[in-house]
């Protein structure tokens, strides 16, 4: 029975770390900041009562126990935010290892569905899911981006997002891209995302392409037509974005 309720409480420790240690650090910072005005006031009156002409180091002979909670608050709190930063580094860590395996195996799902179905029809399925996915987007926004922009519509299949631009301008971004990677030896997709006008996404600063990595950015287009009749271009990368891009070596 203790032991099942010891497993019980590790597990949810283990589970719910990151919020554990955070509010941790902050009320650590919160008792540290009160603690320390509150020795400060003390040790001004210890001082002041016993010895207002004394030297520094009789006054911290005077007054240093009124800063041990202080301290004490502040190295806990520390220890907290180095834990918090561990935690986080290991289950990034477990993220990336995880999108590789799940990019490893969608490479070789696809490399099989090749196989069995051949180039073309495999081709025609990955455009039929493009589509599929395509008109189960929100296209609220679609005549008010139309209207702000000239150029075509289009769709980045990635993110599920519509956009304006158009080939000449997909291809020319497609090539400033490939200069900064040789450039930088990597670029982010949220860099991607700002170069083509959409704003950031949330994983776009951890993923993107690096010359070690990834190799060169290669945009894939399919064109579909929306619901509505609109012809729009649909925007995939051969090379998916990953986890550690930036890595050399």
């Amino acid at each position: 029975m203790n032991g099942d309720i010891a497993r019980r409480v590790g597990y949810f420790a283990s589970k719910h770390a990151p919020k554990i240690l955070t509010c941790a650090a902050i009320a650590g910072v919160a008792l540290t900041a009160i603690t320390s005005h509150r020795a400060g006031v003390k040790a001004t009156k210890i001082v002041l009562i016993n010895e207002p002409d004394a030297t520094l180091k009789e006054r911290l002979k005077l007054t240093w126990q009124e800063y041990v909670a202080p301290v004490a608050f502040g190295l806990v709190t520390a220890i907290t935010i180095l834990q918090l930063n561990r935690v986080h580094s290991a289950r990034t860590k477990a993220v990336v290892a995880l999108y590789g395996l799940a990019q490893t195996a969608l490479s070789e799902y696809k490399d099989k569905v090749k196989d069995v179905l051949g180039e073309r029809k495999a081709r025609q399925m990955d455009d039929d899911i493009a589509k599929e996915r395509m008109e189960k987007t929100p296209r609220t926004n679609v005549t008010q981006l139309m209207e702000c922009k000239t150029g075509h519509l289009c769709y980045d299949k990635y993110t599920a997002r519509y956009f304006v631009s158009s080939m000449e301008e997909l291809r020319k971004i497609q090539n400033d891209v490939n200069d900064l990677i040789l450039r930088d030896l990597y670029i982010s997709l949220n860099e991607v995302y700002y170069m083509l006008g959409l704003d950031e996404c949330e994983l776009g600063n951890e993923l993107g392409w690096g010359w070690d990595t990834t190799g060169q950015l290669e945009f894939k287009f399919s064109t579909h037509m929306t619901p509505e009749g609109v012809p729009c271009i649909v925007l995939d990368y051969t090379v998916k974005p990953l986890f550690d891009f930036n890595h050399f070596g």
